[in-house]
């Protein structure tokens, strides 16, 4: 599942919760937690994007 069906999932349910926490403690993340998780993992995945490329690019060279 890329981010864009990941957002477009988590926007058609109309309420979100997510847990974090351990094995003593677990509480909800607020909205706009879970907004910056969802950037972080947009942002993980262009990274990996630019990071292939320039390995295709030394290869190519």
């Amino acid at each position: 599942m890329n981010n864009d069906e990941l957002y477009s999932l988590l926007n058609s349910g109309g309420e979100i919760r997510i847990e974090i926490g351990g094995k003593e403690k677990y509480r909800y993340l607020t909205n706009e937690e879970i907004i910056e998780l969802l950037n972080a993992l947009e942002g993980m995945e262009a990274l990996r994007e630019m990071e292939n490329m320039a390995r295709m690019q030394r290869k190519a060279a």
